[in-house]
């Protein structure tokens, strides 16, 4: 399973191509749906042309949760919170770990310049979230993604936002990621970071160019078959708890162009198939 596809999905090519987005529309109504990377490179910038089309064409951009607010002093110091031991010497990162999963993070962090024992109160969850930043910055994706790309242009151009979810939501999605599997979590990502490049680079190929059938065999199958209970609680919950927001939206006067992660938009229990399902046109836009 793709742990990182999850982060950055629950991802340098041409500009040419089409991108990862869709036109939703029953009668006169409609909307459009954008995939989102939370990271990218130099190189991936400038966007497909379609985002720019998309975003053009409506009054309201939507995200999945409050962009601003997640980067704020409060919510950040809640995160860390959530994501430390409370009590480092009853709990600690060593002791939540299998002697094989801490010993194998060891060597990681060791390669990386790092020392293990300066994270003993962090969770298995946080040093999955900083193990993923480290790799990120290896490979040269440090900027801004998709969804903060035009969360800017939407306030300087002042258009409204809507939001999905609350950050408590998104937080308890983080905290409770791989609960109960934390060695499992550590040890599947520790295998996936030599070859963190070369997975990006599909994972980018496919959103770039619009294909959902790649992106979901790329990110998404490993995680149904091995990991069901994760695939349900990060994706398929969400996904249902987002469409009668999106159903509503259909019915406003105002064209609303939402932004979410790519993988909610791929596969049978994806966004864009449940939108099919109910009688809405969903065409690419390219």
């Amino acid at each position: 399973m793709r742990w990182f596809g999850l982060l950055l999905c629950v991802v340098s090519f041409s500009s040419a191509a089409d991108g990862f987005v869709w036109e939703v529309s029953k009668g006169a109504e409609t909307m459009y749906i954008g995939g989102t990377i939370h990271v990218l490179s130099k190189g991936d910038y400038p966007l497909p042309k379609s985002y720019d089309k998309a975003y053009n064409n409506a009054e309201v951009t939507a995200f999945e949760t409050d962009i601003d607010a997640l980067h704020s002093l409060a919510f950040q110091s809640k995160m860390l919170g959530a994501l430390y031991f409370k009590n480092s010497s009853a709990n600690t990162l060593k002791k939540s770990l299998s002697t094989k999963a801490y010993s194998a993070l060891s060597q990681y962090f060791k390669s990386r310049g790092m020392n293990i024992n300066d994270l003993k109160k962090s969770k298995p969850q946080m040093v999955y979230v900083m193990m993923v930043q480290v790799e990120m910055m290896r490979i040269g994706m440090t900027l801004a993604g998709v969804d903060e790309h035009f969360n800017e242009r939407r306030k300087k151009d002042k258009k409204s936002a809507a939001f999905l979810e609350t950050l408590d939501q998104q937080l308890d999605f983080i905290v409770n990621m791989g609960k109960g599997h934390e060695s499992e979590l550590i040890l599947q990502s520790l295998e996936e970071m030599s070859e963190m490049k070369e997975m990006m680079g599909k994972l980018k190929a496919a959103w770039r160019s619009g294909d959902r059938a790649k992106l979901a065999e790329v990110a998404l199958e490993d995680m149904q078959k091995d990991y069901p209970e994760l695939y349900q609680s990060l994706l398929v919950k969400r996904n249902n708890a987002w469409m009668p927001q999106l159903e509503a939206m259909l019915t406003t006067p105002e064209v609303e162009f939402v932004l979410v992660g790519a993988l909610h938009l791929v596969g049978e229990e994806g966004v864009l198939s449940k939108l099919e399902a109910k009688g809405y046109t969903v065409k690419h836009l390219d």
